[in-house]
């Protein structure tokens, strides 16, 4: 888990002078924790209910943040109010979390669980208190005894669900094993890291296209027609970062050939050039690179830079670190128009901005690309 000893670059100080400062002081809800958006003219949305996410993802940014060197105790204060939520307002009686406090919030999600995991590895790593790694273990055990799936991996929600099953919540349950395994130093997180890695291997990975799977049935076969032929470059260059940490810890040379192909399939089919002159990821192609949706969303384009960092880091690629700092500065031209605090989340092959909405949970992207940079190849 980097320590960050200071603050080396622009994404830095942006991060934590500029972006998540405002967002500490607008996005309060008033009766904690943090609202789900803001509006375009930036109002927060203090009407709908707080989220098991977005809380979540929040106290991970802002503990970045405080490791990042933001001045005060405001960062670390904000990511402990997060986190408070989470167990104070969202743990479920009958165990894990739900999924918002509103009426309609009682399902304990997967993919929220997964967060819920990393945000307590993350508070753990900022804080010394080792108080969070209960949090982290109820999690897991969650997981473990409610949720766990007969054809392996783990279900959508406890709840019944009539949607298909994903590979993202596993990714991001990876990505909390492996924040685990780096805090505590628990080898116990890296062998369940390697399970979810053999998931990935067996059922995630397209080995005929060199791409990643999305949707999949409950015995993780590919879902028919579309869905089962969706790939999203973004998931892509995430899952190389992902393995490539777990390269660094496991030197399981398995992923290494997964790794390659899934960044060269995202480069060659979900990275193009737009009429206004920049480069930019799509939001989804199909498994022979044909585009589906020529979208871009800001969260792809983070997890871009964070695989150029990460094969810096990894292969000592200088051309790939240039690429990493060079799309992190069109991130904030293009998305954020250089502005502090709000940004727009998608915009169409025209270049038109299409949703009214900033999406809190979207931060998490944004500083993990920017701490990314921060600590370097």
């Amino acid at each position: 888990m980097p320590d960050f000893a200071s603050r080396r670059g622009r994404a830095g100080r942006w991060l934590t002078e500029e972006l998540l400062p405002g967002w500490a002081r607008v996005a309060r809800h008033p009766v904690g924790g943090f609202v789900s958006g803001l509006s375009r003219s930036g109002e927060p949305l203090i009407g709908q209910p707080r989220m098991l996410l977005v809380q979540a993802r929040l106290a991970y940014s802002f503990a970045v943040a405080h490791k990042l060197g933001a001045s005060g105790d405001w960062a670390l204060k904000a990511a402990k109010d997060a986190f408070a939520v989470i167990v104070d307002a969202l743990r479920s009686a009958d165990g894990g979390f739900r999924q918002s406090t509103g009426p309609e919030g009682a399902t304990r999600d997967f993919y929220d669980h997964a967060f819920v995991a990393f945000a307590s590895a993350w508070m753990e790593h900022v804080t010394g208190d080792a108080g969070y790694r209960s949090v982290l273990r109820e999690t897991i055990a969650f997981l473990d005894d409610r949720m766990a799936h007969p054809a392996g991996g783990y279900r959508e929600s406890l709840e019944p669900s009539a949607g298909p099953r994903r590979q993202n919540p596993h990714m991001h349950l990876l990505e909390a094993l492996l924040a685990a395994c780096r805090v505590t130093g628990e080898a116990e997180w890296l062998l369940r890291a390697r399970g979810i890695v053999d998931l990935f291997l067996a059922h995630f990975f397209d080995a005929r296209t060199g791409s990643l799977i999305e949707f999949m049935t409950e015995d993780l076969a590919p879902c028919p027609g579309e869905k089962g032929d969706w790939r999203e470059p973004g998931h892509h260059f995430e899952w190389v970062w992902l393995l490539l940490e777990y390269h660094a810890l496991s030197a399981d040379d398995r992923v290494l050939a997964p790794i390659e192909r899934l960044y060269t399939s995202a480069m060659q089919h979900g990275v193009r050039g737009f009429a206004d002159g920049r480069v930019g990821v799509i939001e989804a192609m199909s498994a022979a690179g044909d585009p589906l949706s020529l979208d871009r969303l800001l969260w792809p384009q983070t997890e871009y830079v964070k695989a150029e960092i990460a094969r810096a880091r990894h292969f000592g690629d200088g051309d790939a670190a240039k690429r990493a700092e060079r799309h992190f500065t069109e991130i904030r031209e293009l998305f954020f128009g250089n502005g502090a605090l709000l940004w727009a989340n998608r915009f169409g092959p025209d270049g038109g901005s299409r949703e009214d909405i900033v999406p809190t949970r979207v931060l998490y992207h944004v500083a993990f690309a920017a701490a990314e940079l921060e600590r370097g190849a």
